[in-house]
């Protein structure tokens, strides 16, 4: 146990979750404002990548729970985890290409000077959702190291 009252496999999965909330959350945002005068169509690879790190990543949860005794599945697990965090960031960064247009036009003041409050909004709901992935990869990465470490550790004083 850490000193928060939570195992590091605990608040790796906690941030998951928390990660695939916002995913979902900035799934929603662009699924009801994405279509502008700058893109007149909704991305197929925001919500193609966007959706499948949700499912991964709901998958992930699932396994979670079967894999703490398995060292070779919590291995595989941790990659999944990464997989999860590609593919959100991979959304986020298909997101900020569609983009280019609207954020052209701001900066060159074009047609408007300032940027949507709900532009700015799916950005960083979109960067939070990698953010939060990754942190979960890398604690549960730590998590895997200490597991196997103490696993080492026991199996060398019961020899």
């Amino acid at each position: 146990m850490t000193s928060s009252g939570f195992s590091a496999h605990q608040r790796s999965f906690r941030l998951l979750m928390i990660s695939l909330l916002v995913q979902a959350i900035s799934l929603a945002l662009y699924g009801f404002t994405g279509v502008t005068e700058f893109t007149p169509v909704l991305s197929v690879r925001v919500l193609g990548f966007g959706g499948a790190s949700l499912i991964l990543g709901v998958a992930a949860l699932m396994a979670g729970k079967c894999s703490k005794e398995n060292s070779v599945l919590q291995r595989l697990l941790n990659l999944w985890l990464y997989i999860v965090y590609a593919l959100s960031l991979l959304a986020w960064l298909f997101y900020m290409t569609i983009q280019v247009n609207y954020i052209t036009n701001i900066l060159v003041a074009i047609d408007g000077t300032s940027i949507s409050p709900v532009f700015i909004l799916t950005v960083v709901s979109f960067l939070a959702a990698c953010v939060l992935a990754l942190a979960a990869a890398v604690s549960d990465g730590k998590s895997a190291q200490k597991d196997a470490a103490v696993n080492e550790k026991d199996g060398a004083e019961h020899a």
